[in-house]
């Protein structure tokens, strides 16, 4: 029994770690980019997955580093229990969740547990954890957004030029493609995005 309740935290370890940390947010965005390039697989999802993966170690490595002096402090995860170990880390989580989500998400889910007569407060993991996904897939749209909009710009005027000159055998979005790599590299498309990313988090 206990080997079987074991499997089923691995199994659901990834989903946990994708949820509380900045992976989320960070993967959206860059997902949002590759349609916005709109190449078939220009980047490839295995590249977007990896660079999303990067970037979430770097943002969540001061709450790694708390973590990890934590748990030296109270002789080491190898000498703790289970409890201890969740004890070390669920205080870095809970802060760094706190300082990420939004506050009208932090009180709706405060409110919709008061609804189902729970007490709970804006402090308590239950209402943290979701408050901070909500916010995360609304920040990510947001970001998606501002991102999508000039390439929609350059694919509207290489329809315009193209249904201008007759030339109806050619997709917008192929000839589109090179001119929306190149505007993106002229402006180091990925610094800035990597850069604003990362500084989006307390």
């Amino acid at each position: 029994m206990s080997a079987a309740l074991g499997l089923a935290a691995l199994a659901l370890l990834p989903l946990l770690l994708m949820s509380i940390t900045s992976f989320a947010k960070i993967a959206v965005v860059l997902s949002i980019l590759k349609n916005a390039l709109g190449g078939s697989d220009i980047p490839s999802t295995a590249i977007v997955t990896a660079l999303a993966l990067a970037l979430s170690v770097f943002v969540m490595a001061p709450v790694a580093n708390e973590i990890q002096s934590r748990l030296l402090a109270s002789g080491g995860s190898s000498k703790l229990s289970a409890e201890g170990v969740l004890a070390a880390t669920a205080e870095p989580v809970r802060s760094f969740l706190a300082k990420n989500a939004g506050v009208r998400e932090i009180q709706m889910f405060v409110d919709l547990a008061q609804q189902k007569k729970l007490s709970m407060s804006p402090t308590d993991l239950p209402v943290l954890w979701p408050s901070f996904a909500v916010t995360e897939l609304k920040r990510a749209f947001q970001i998606g957004f501002l991102i999508f909009l000039p390439f929609l710009v350059l694919d509207l005027i290489v329809a315009s030029v193209l249904l201008a000159m007759g030339l109806h055998g050619l997709t917008p979005a192929a000839v589109a493609l090179p001119f929306k790599i190149l505007l993106f590299v002229s402006v180091d498309g990925f610094m800035l995005l990597s850069r604003a990313l990362i500084l989006g988090y307390a």
